[in-house]
């Protein structure tokens, strides 16, 4: 959790039952209206190399997936990275697993922006 989530909470947790409905109705609202202007970002096609380090790897599906938010991508990389550098695990394999890993994650992408949507449009058409 960053910092200005955690004083969100802070706020949030001082506030009264009410005052919290407000504050929840008003971030809806500014979600909804920025949602509703996103679209769904697509992956750049980068090819992958014939021979290529495991910090190239990263680097190149980093920027093939760029609308991922990296701080979701931080502990499962680093196994990855320490299971090759530590453990021995084979190259190919650990790239093959990053990029499976990546793909996972731009999916889960996609399906929340999708439901994020649907919900915002849902919530207009009630309106």
């Amino acid at each position: 959790m960053n910092k200005s989530e955690k004083i969100l909470i802070k706020y949030y947790d001082s506030l009264a039952s009410d005052e919290r409905e407000m504050l929840l109705s008003f971030a809806e609202f500014l979600a909804g209206r920025s949602i509703n202007n996103q679209t769904i970002q697509v992956p750049v096609q980068i090819d992958r190399p014939a021979e290529e380090s495991i910090i190239a790897a990263i680097k190149r599906l980093s920027t093939t997936y760029s609308m991922i938010d990296k701080s979701k991508l931080l502990s499962e990389v680093s196994d990855k990275v320490t299971g090759h550098v530590v453990h021995g695990q084979e190259l190919s394999e650990v790239i093959d697993e990053l990029e499976v890993f990546f793909k996972h994650e731009y999916e889960q992408y996609v399906s929340e922006k999708t439901l994020m949507k649907e919900t915002s449009t849902t919530k207009d058409d009630k309106e």
